[in-house]
């Protein structure tokens, strides 16, 4: 008699483990970059990278998802290092790594389509989004229109792609919790040490962004954005990560709630 079993929330965390090994391995690269004094080649070759990196991943949903979540987090630290090692980028290729990441959940049609039967009425979203491209196109351009559109469309079909993966790994959940309250963790590590003594990269972030919101570049008078851009995208990542951690189910996952 053949026995079936059932996958389980630990099941789904261990299937995570390749979306860990990615960031580990694409972490290693920027910091051997750095090392050598030369981060400016991750000017491109982060989002290359990446997007590679996420093709390989895309039918393991866990790991994907993991993947998609660090890179979004960690992007703009990345960021502001190519630019300490090289010149301040007024829009660097770095950052679109994390839409273009998730914007490859689309070649997922058979996991995100499960999703849209589950919530028919995101359907409803296409509309809005496709007279928005329309506009763009007349207004601005064929090339600011299209990255546009895949910046709105993208989370939203990551969503789907979330939804429908959950069929297809049950314990999706349970890994997607412990993965953001990890990542969240780090996240608001970084942003204690920023705060005491904002490195080098943070500093000149700081002045050539030209944002006042962001404080003084010096210890304990900066308003701390961690590894994001701006305090109030790490103060969303820190709720997401608070909120991941407690109901993550686990009491000792609440000694990683983000600091």
């Amino acid at each position: 008699m053949e026995v079936t079993v059932q996958p389980t929330a630990e099941g789904a965390r261990a299937s995570a483990a390749m979306g860990w090994l990615a960031l580990l391995a694409v972490s290693l690269v920027v910091v051997g970059a750095a090392a050598i004094g030369k981060a400016g080649w991750m000017h491109y070759a982060f989002l290359v990278l990446c997007v590679a990196i996420g093709l390989g991943l895309l039918t393991r949903p866990a790991s994907f998802i993991v993947f998609t979540l660090g890179v979004w987090i960690w992007a703009p630290f990345v960021r502001r290092i190519v630019d300490w090692d090289t010149t301040y980028h007024q829009l660097s290729p770095v950052l679109a790594a994390p839409t273009l990441l998730t914007g490859l959940v689309i070649l997922a049609y058979p996991i995100w389509r499960s999703g849209l039967t589950r919530a028919p009425i995101i359907a409803v979203l296409a509309l809005p989004c496709a007279w928005a491209a329309l506009v763009g196109v007349a207004n601005n351009g064929i090339f600011p229109a299209a990255y546009a559109l895949v910046a709105w469309v993208a989370p939203i079909a990551f969503g789907l792609y979330v939804l429908g993966a959950r069929e297809k790994e049950p314990g999706l959940g349970a890994a997607v919790l412990g993965g953001l309250s990890l990542l969240a963790f780090g996240a608001s590590l970084y942003g204690l040490a920023q705060f005491v003594n904002p490195a080098i990269w943070d500093q000149r972030w700081m002045i050539n962004s030209g944002m006042p919101v962001l404080g003084e570049p010096l210890p304990f008078r900066i308003r701390v954005f961690g590894p994001l851009n701006s305090p109030v995208p790490f103060a969303a990542v820190m709720v997401a990560g608070l909120i991941a951690t407690l109901l993550d189910g686990r009491p000792w996952r609440w000694f990683l709630a983000p600091s």
